[in-house]
Formats: structure tokens, C-alpha cells, sequence
């Protein structure tokens, strides 16, 4: 059963797959090879390194006591390979960007992965300074599949996420702000934050400050369950 396990696992790399209708000819979709960062997830203890595009947008800004602030919402989307074209696809994506500085295609091509994304809401501060983690949340592309249709993938369980936001406050006090096991449902809503959360100076003003959002959650398959897990940073 482990071998079956880790063979399926070379082809799935995640905790989802993407449906049939991704992987039509459709070059439009295609990202755009200087957009693409590397990142390495985990499945079980095998550490797997796949393309991600991160991309970041102003949902509002205020002010509060003279100070202004923006509403910010990060996403970072993976792309898992599926299949043994999608993991040859990649390790040679990867690999030529590593070797050469540049990705192997003027494009990344989706057409060869699943994608899943992981979104992080924070507020930061108008300089830059104080950032402030308020929600977070993951998505995933497709349910898991039936043994009557072929599929291999049975169930995906719920995530749960380890939050950390940790740094120095404006009066100097340090703040240990985590949040344990916090069980996350899929969807765009995800969970917030403690209400009494404090902005901590980020990390182009302070060594100490850590933001980011751990995932794990279990694969279900026809033979057995394995453990995956993987972080966004917010490199704030």
C-alpha cells in the first residue's frame, strides 16, 4: 500500500486536483513566465518544490487618529502537477529556472497542473511600517472524485491553520499573537483573527516580526490517508 501511496502522491504533489475542463487548449490562461515564483510544500516528508504567482490588491484604505491604513488581500496560487506529463512538465520548468535564472517557457502553462490558493486579508499601515494579519483563507479547484468515475483522490479534509502574527507594537512591547489548530473550511471566506490583534512592525523595519499562515490537512484515498502541509509567508 505505501508504494501505491507514494506513486500516487508523485502524481497528485497536493491536496486537490484541478477538473478536466483546466486542462483545455486554451492558451489564454497561460501565466506569463516573469509573474512565476518558486515555493516547496510538503506531502507527508517528501518536500516538493512548484511554481506559485503571488499577487496582492488594495480593497480600501481609511484613516484612524491621523494614521493612514490599507485594507490589503494577498493571494499565492500553486500549481501542482497531476499527472506524469504535468510532474515531467515541472521538474523541468523548475529545474531550468534554477539552472538559468528563467523560467524553461516564455509561459506557464496551467494546462499541466492544479491550482490552489491561499489568500491572507491584513492592513498595513500608509509607510509601510505596522502590518496587521486580519483574515485568512484557502480555496481549492475541484471535489474529490467517485471510484466509479476512475478517480484515485476520495476525500480532502478540512484544513487547519496555524496563524502567526509576531513583532514589535508602537510601544515597544512585543506580541506573540498565534492562533493553534484552527480548523479553516474551503472557500474564499475563510477565518479571522483575534479582535484584540495588534499592528506589529513588519519585516523591512524589524527582525523579529513573523506573518504567515500554516496549512495541514489530510488526503483521503482508496488504500490509506496521508498527512500535507504548507505555509504562506506574508513577507511583509
Amino acid at each position: 500500500m505505501k508504494n501505491k501511496i507514494k506513486m500516487d502522491l508523485a502524481l497528485l504533489m497536493f491536496a486537490t486536483v484541478i477538473p478536466n475542463t483546466a486542462f483545455a487548449q486554451d492558451s489564454s490562461n497561460q501565466v506569463p513566465s516573469e509573474q512565476v515564483e518558486f515555493a516547496d510544500i510538503y506531502i507527508g516528508d517528501e518536500l516538493i518544490t512548484v511554481p506559485v504567482v503571488i499577487e496582492s490588491e488594495i480593497a480600501c484604505k481609511t484613516a484612524r487618529s491621523g494614521v493612514q491604513y490599507e485594507d490589503t488581500i494577498e493571494s499565492a496560487t500553486y500549481y501542482i502537477p497531476v499527472t506524469e506529463e504535468g510532474k515531467a512538465y515541472n521538474e523541468e520548468y523548475v529545474s531550468g529556472a534554477r539552472a538559468r535564472g528563467t523560467a524553461t517557457d516564455t509561459y506557464l502553462d496551467p494546462r499541466k497542473y492544479l491550482t490552489a490558493t491561499s489568500i491572507i486579508r491584513y492592513t498595513m499601515s500608509s509607510n509601510d511600517e505596522y502590518v496587521l494579519i486580519n483574515n485568512v483563507a484557502i480555496t481549492k479547484n475541484r471535489n474529490p472524485e467517485s471510484s466509479s468515475t476512475g478517480g484515485y483522490l476520495y476525500g480532502i479534509g478540512t484544513p487547519t491553520a496555524r496563524i502567526v502574527c509576531v513583532g514589535l507594537a508602537k510601544n515597544n512591547r512585543g506580541y506573540e499573537q498565534v492562533v493553534d489548530s484552527q480548523s479553516v473550511p474551503w472557500g474564499t471566506t475563510g477565518v479571522s483573527t483575534p479582535s484584540w490583534w495588534t499592528p506589529v512592525m513588519c519585516g523591512s523595519y524589524s527582525d523579529q516580526y513573523r506573518g504567515l499562515v500554516q496549512y495541514s490537512f489530510n488526503l483521503i484515498y482508496s488504500d490509506g490517508t496521508v498527512s500535507c502541509a504548507f505555509t504562506h509567508g506574508l513577507a511583509k
